[in-house]
């Protein structure tokens, strides 16, 4: 068996996601999501309400009374924060574990993806064709799930193959993990997905947001603003570790993305450094 297969047999015996889990990633494409459909979604799940209430009581959302509702818990956090929740439960394990594999400690990861988020939501005003929000933000959380397979067949690697790509004239990562294992992090991680039976369009956001001219032209603006909204993140050194800064933006994006001046850009990643405050002070997975 080849190293591939192994690390695709791997995926095939990563454990489903909840049921409620499911159900809410099969939302994300929907234009528009009552609180009242989530609520019922979440109800259905004793721990994943509770989680869902200690974020709406944190607190950074702290209000005078005590919040008791689902629902109300939905309307005041809103539907991207509701889903980081959902895949903080849902993914807990994997996205704590430490990537040894690119260096990067436990939790890294989470916080990689949650900055990536909130980048992401906050492009899809910028998109030049209408974008869900909460596809976009969803899928800036899983973007990197693949590194939490790919890790363990990292080790002992990287710095070696860093060295080589800094001085090559371009910093694609990618191929390092392709010319080290025959694959990497994107397509593990749209395989991943793939296996837990995720719309498509997150499948391609995850197997293309390094690579966003190989997406098919109907997902190309989700996939562009999750590239973007990942290059973001690592510019404000919430990366995963060692290949942070080992990728470069492909200036095809304003294609799909139209900010009007760098100083957009600025106001982008000081939101982002807001809001990503507020989120991770409110939360953990």
């Amino acid at each position: 068996m080849s190293i591939v297969d192994t690390i695709l047999a791997e995926v095939k015996r990563m454990p489903p996601l909840s049921t409620a889990g499911a159900k809410l990633m099969g939302l994300v494409e929907r234009d528009s999501v009552s609180a009242t459909v989530v609520a019922e979604i979440i109800a259905q799940d004793a721990t994943l309400a509770a989680q869902i209430l200690r974020v709406a009581n944190s607190a950074a959302y702290r209000r005078k009374e005590d919040i008791g509702s689902i629902q109300l818990a939905i309307s005041l956090l809103g539907n991207k924060t509701v889903m980081g929740v959902v895949m903080g439960y849902c993914m807990s394990t994997l996205y704590n574990r430490p990537l040894e594999g690119y260096e990067a400690p436990s939790g890294a990861l989470w916080h990689n993806s949650v900055a990536a988020a909130i980048a992401a939501q906050l492009l899809v005003r910028y998109v030049k064709k209408p974008l869900s929000p909460e596809l976009a933000y969803t899928a800036g959380l899983l973007h990197g799930i693949g590194k939490t397979v790919l890790s363990e067949y990292m080790k002992g690697s990287v710095q070696k193959a860093i060295s080589q790509l800094d001085q090559a004239e371009r910093k694609d990562f990618l191929t390092v993990e392709e010319e080290l294992l025959g694959t990497n992090h994107c397509e593990v991680g749209a395989a991943l997905a793939r296996h837990w039976h995720l719309p498509a369009a997150l499948c391609e956001a995850i197997a293309y947001h390094h690579r966003p001219q190989e997406a098919s032209d109907a997902n190309k603006p989700l996939v562009y603003v999750v590239h973007v909204a990942a290059f973001t993140a690592m510019l404000q050194g919430i990366d995963t570790g060692a290949d942070g800064l080992m990728y470069e933006l492909d200036p095809s994006y304003d294609k799909y993305i139209h900010l009007p001046d760098a100083r957009e850009l600025e106001k982008i990643v000081m939101q982002v450094e807001k809001e990503y405050r507020k989120l991770t002070e409110s939360f953990n997975p």
